[in-house]
């Protein structure tokens, strides 16, 4: 493959977890792919990643309502969103969608909902989103990779990140250095801001 090269699309999603089980010591869990809940919806193919919708329950293991769907919808089709979970969004990774009546989404564009509200999307082409949300869970600083409840942890880790007390990924040879930044951001229920 590498010789005659290839091209690859992911989405890589992070979740913060709860304070209780944040310095969990990292795990890796394989789900096959056909234990993870698909079905059809008015000819939108959902498939329930982690968490409930639609009637779908995913056997991922989660900390705390999570929620990560992936759904593939053929113009002029729709789809209204699952609500049970408190913060939604919607990542549009091809196509182009119309949210609610009169918002255009962009492609590779994160719109995020209030919470409660009924959201109706349609596909004005063949397009494909992630649907992502997660109960809230309080405020979280981040800096470059590293995010925490305490700002004090996340400088441990860059100490730690700075002098390889990190175990290296097997078969990996190369560590980015620690970047040259001093901005802190803090998210919270109203965002993203600076600190």
């Amino acid at each position: 493959m590498r010789a005659a090269g290839h091209r690859l699309n992911g989405l890589q999603l992070w979740f913060a977890l709860p304070e209780d089980v944040e310095e969990s010591e990292p795990a890796f869990y394989h789900y096959p792919e056909g234990d993870l809940p698909r079905k059809t919806i008015d000819g939108a193919r959902v498939r329930v990643m982690i968490g409930s919708a639609c009637g779908l329950d995913s056997p991922v293991e989660t900390f705390f309502p999570t929620l990560y769907a992936e759904a593939d919808l053929p113009s002029p089709g729709g789809l209204t969103l699952p609500s049970q979970v408190e913060q939604r969004g919607v990542y549009l990774v091809s196509g182009a969608l119309r949210l609610q009546t009169d918002v255009e989404l962009a492609v590779h564009s994160l719109v995020v909902f209030e919470p409660g509200r009924e959201v109706h999307l349609t596909a004005l082409e063949d397009s494909r989103i992630a649907v992502i949300g997660e109960s809230p869970l309080g405020k979280r600083f981040m800096w470059w990779n590293f995010v925490s409840s305490r700002k004090e942890r996340i400088e441990q880790a860059k100490s730690d990140w700075k002098d390889r007390r990190f175990p290296m990924v097997p078969q990996e040879t190369e560590s980015y250095p620690l970047p040259d930044r001093d901005a802190f951001f803090e998210i919270n229920k109203k965002g993203v801001k600076p600190t």
